[in-house]
Formats: structure tokens, sequence, C-alpha cells
């Protein structure tokens, strides 16, 4: 992999993650869906401003939006499973279980993502697999259990305790984790910002109707300005600046590639979580939390060698 494109994935996932921990401290006062609404709105608007620009002083080191041809119909499929799962399904189900879950485990359970990505990857883009990767797999769900309170000893208590925003926050990542395949299907006929154009837009219309129904849309004369330095954190710089330097990373790397850097989100999520939002682990979860990045140890090395590849 380039240095250059290296150190702009790590960017990215230092970016990603604080989003927690902004989310966190914007449902203080905004119901979470409305938080995941502010955080894809900010987003979308950034994008169009980004092609206006483009546009307005023709750059074209990144090509503007425009019309999918009739010689590009698998784009609309792939498109609208982009818009549904990574700007659709994945908010609605984040931000309901961040608000019932908290920013360290929200960053501890992120670990399992790489393993969803792979997994998907060799589905849909027969990338090689490696067995360790299928191992680590079945410790991090042990160490996601433990992390949700489940006690093998205690079964029928551990039901009463299980963290259903844990599993919120995992189906959210699966969504997430479907962004990297869906987009490597599509980068060698439409450009990054193309992709990342229709499917945020796809997903924002789906998503603005469940607000409205469920929470209202915020009002805007509440924001404050840390409210708007939160939303500007998890959409323009978090949403749309990271999600086209990602795609744009995939044009030139395999998924497994860029997926060795999402290892820097669990870790300093947590960190940041425990400083900043002053969460604290029971015993029983800090054992799952070890199970989990126990699970990276083993994707390091599988991951290292295909990305070599």
């Amino acid at each position: 992999m380039p240095f250059k494109i290296f150190i702009g994935l790590v960017l990215c996932n230092v970016i990603w993650a604080a989003n927690p921990m902004m989310g966190k401290y914007l449902m203080q006062d905004f119901h979470p869906l409305q938080v995941a609404w502010i955080r894809y709105t900010g987003a979308l608007l950034c994008f169009f401003c980004l092609y206006f620009i483009l546009n307005r002083f023709k750059y074209h080191a990144i090509d503007g939006v425009k019309p999918i041809t009739t010689h590009e119909p698998k784009s609309y499929f792939w498109l609208f499973l982009i818009g549904c799962t990574t700007f659709f399904v994945s908010p609605f189900f984040q931000y309901e279980g961040l608000s019932l879950s908290s920013a360290t485990e929200n960053a501890l359970i992120v670990a399992i993502e790489p393993i969803f990505t792979v997994m998907l990857a060799r589905i849909l883009l027969a990338e090689k697999i490696y067995w360790r990767q299928g191992l680590a797999f079945c410790v991090a769900i042990i160490g996601f259990f433990t992390l949700s309170n489940v006690n093998p000893f205690h079964l029928y208590r551990s039901f009463t305790l299980f963290n259903i925003g844990n599993l919120f926050i995992l189906i959210a990542i699966l969504a997430e984790a479907a962004y990297s395949s869906f987009s490597k299907k599509i980068i060698t006929v439409l450009q990054p910002l193309q992709i990342f154009g229709y499917g945020l837009s796809i997903g924002w219309l789906l998503f603005t109707p469940v607000v409205w129904l469920k929470a209202g849309l915020p009002d805007i004369r509440n924001f404050t300005f840390f409210h708007l330095l939160g939303a500007f954190w998890m959409g323009p710089l978090g949403t749309t600046a990271a999600y086209i330097y990602w795609i744009t990373a995939l044009k030139e790397v395999s998924v497994a590639a860029v997926s060795l850097t999402l290892f820097i989100q669990p870790l300093q999520g947590a960190i940041l979580g425990y400083l900043f939002m002053h969460e604290r682990l029971t015993l029983l979860q800090t054992i799952g939390a070890l199970f989990i990045l126990s699970s990276l140890l083993l994707q390091i090395i599988p991951l290292r060698k295909a990305a070599k590849l």
C-alpha cells in the first residue's frame, strides 16, 4: 500500500473513532435518530457544496457527479444497496444502539467491523480469506456477548442484563462493513464522488421520513457552538471527506488492505470514552473487551499478507 494512502486511511479512522463520543454529546439534547439525521444532513450539504465547487471551477481531479448511463445498469442496484445499508440501516441502528450503550462499548464492538468487511469481500469479490480470520470471528463474537453482559454461568440473569444497544450497534457495523465491498463492485465504472453522492442521497431520502415520524426533525434554533462542532466532525469531516477518500483508496488497494487500518478505531475510541465520558467497564465486560481485542491480533497477520497481494 502506498504510504500516502495509508496515512490518509489512518486519519479517516482517527476521525471515526471520535464519532461515538460526539454522538453521545449531541444525544444530551437531541433524540438519537435526530443526531443521525444531523450527521447525514450535514454530510449531504457538504457534498453538494463540494460538487458545486468542482463544477464551478472545472476541477477534474475528482470527477463531479454525472448521470449514470444506460451502459451501467448494475450501478443502480449497488448504489441502492449502499444507500439502504450504509446510509439508512446503519445510522438507524447505530444511534439507537449508542443511546442504550456507551461510547466505550461502541468503540470496542467496532473491532468486529474488519471481520465483517473481509467476510463480505470474500463472498462478493472472491478475495482470499485465511483460517485465522474465521477464528478471529468466533473469538470476537464471544467477546461481543461477554461485553453485553452474557454470563455462561448465569444465563437467565444474563437475559435480563443483555445490552440490546450492543446488538443494534453490531447490526449497524455489518451494514457499515458492506460499504467497502459494494463500492468496490462499481469502482471501475463510477467515480468515488458519484458512488458517495448517489448512495448518501438515496439513504437520506429513506431515512428522513423515518426520523420525522418517530422523533420529528431537530430544531436548529437549539444549536450551540459545540453542537455545531460535533455535527461538523461527524458530518462534513467524518462522513463526506472520510468516505470519499475511503472509496478513492479502494481504486488502488484491496478491501483487505484498507480493513487493516480499521484496527485503530476500537483502541482510540475506548480511550476517548474513558477520558472524556468517564465511562467504565465491569469485570465481565473487560473480559469481553479483551476477547474482542484478541481477535484483532488474529487478523493482523493474514490481512498484512492479503494487503501485499
